[in-house]
């Protein structure tokens, strides 16, 4: 078992911008019509190791500067293979897709090899991507989400260098509309399935290189998963708004993070949940067959007109002041958690502190 159950959830690693989790994110207090005072910004422009120096951290955890800039530049995803190294995305390309599949993106592979906490070598394990948004390391290679494609890039002989060119598992993943929605937080299911989510504002249609449009899977505010070795693919779970951290407890149960609405959620295979925008669709094939006929006029092939409610929030407050919706308390709700938007959540196992969830807060 990997020392973290959700590596690129395990907010111990800090990077440039550091990204610390909230745990006392809430206070419990019911909203209020009347909002807080600005939020001071009291560390704004701190070195990294200041920036670490700084952090408040709950009982028994320590955080350490693990790589900054210049050494690393725009990371958006990482993970952490079976050595302990750290797998990580450098998204250069956002939000911008570049023409043709040539980007300015890369993956990094770093390395502490004398235990002091921060990496002491760097490889570059490929240059070129484009629009990378996640990632993840197993079953002989990386798996690499970069719209609109999914992409399988094979290391068989582990020796740190592609094998050959990355292969298109997927494609189909929306590249252009709200990119920081697209297909992102990789990590591995106790099924042995890739698990990854979906945002709500850049709906995709999902399927292997050369699947006709209408044998495509319709893909949006979604948990969905990818066999790696039946090349099967789902969407697990259906609704929320633009998730950006999954993670599964002890008894294998998935749980997930979201932005702008209720932000935790306990992830039901087939169930849908709450949406921030639009509507509830087909989440296969075979559900989008049977429902054909029922469908009103002129409405999209994708919907599902069965759906009479939805799975609501499985937490029991918010990170935003005041009662009139998450956006008119940007900048005013750090007593609460900090703001609306979110990126990283994680079960934490880890002796006296497990069954612990950490969720990282970025504060608007």
């Amino acid at each position: 078992m990997k020392p973290f159950r959700s590596a690129k959830n395990a907010l111990g690693f800090c990077f440039s911008i550091v990204l610390m989790l909230n745990t006392q994110a809430a206070s419990g207090k019911p909203n209020s019509d009347l909002l807080p005072s600005i939020d001071q910004v009291l560390h704004s422009g701190l070195n990294p190791q200041a920036a670490v120096d700084a952090m408040t951290l709950p009982k028994g955890f320590q955080a350490y500067l693990y790589a900054s800039e210049p050494d690393i530049s725009q990371p958006i995803a990482f993970c952490l293979d079976e050595r302990g190294r750290i797998w990580l995305a450098e998204g250069q390309q956002y939000p911008v897709r570049a023409d043709g599949d040539q980007g300015n993106d890369r993956i990094l592979i770093l390395e502490d090899t004398n235990g002091d906490h921060q990496f002491d070598t760097k490889t570059v394990f490929i240059e070129g991507l484009n629009l990378i948004s996640g990632l993840e390391v197993g079953f002989g290679g990386v798996w690499v989400g970069a719209a609109p494609y999914l992409m399988f890039i094979p290391d068989y002989d582990q020796n740190d260098q592609p094998d050959r060119a990355p292969e298109i598992l997927l494609d189909g993943w929306d590249p252009y509309r709200d990119t920081h929605e697209t297909l992102n937080t990789f990590t591995w299911g106790p099924d042995g399935w890739l698990y990854g989510c979906h945002g709500v504002f850049c709906p995709s249609f999902v399927g292997k290189p050369g699947t006709p449009d209408e044998e495509r899977q319709r893909v949006d505010a979604a948990l969905w998963r990818y066999h790696p070795l039946k090349h099967r693919f789902e969407v697990f779970a259906e609704g929320t708004s633009n998730p950006w951290g999954v993670d599964f407890d002890a008894h294998g149960q998935a749980f997930m993070e979201a932005c702008v609405i209720p932000h935790f959620w306990h992830m039901i295979q087939g169930a849908r949940y709450q949406r921030q925008g639009g509507q509830h669709y087909s989440t296969s094939l075979e559900e989008k067959k049977r429902v054909q006929d029922f469908l009103p006029e002129n409405a999209p092939q994708y919907l599902n007109p069965f759906i009479y409610d939805d799975i609501k929030t499985h937490g029991d407050h918010v990170h935003w002041a005041g009662s009139k919706g998450p956006h008119a308390a940007n900048n005013r709700s750090d007593e609460v958690g900090g703001g609306h938007a979110h990126s990283g959540l994680m079960m934490y196992q880890g002796g006296e502190l497990a069954k612990i969830l950490l969720q990282s807060s970025v504060h608007e």
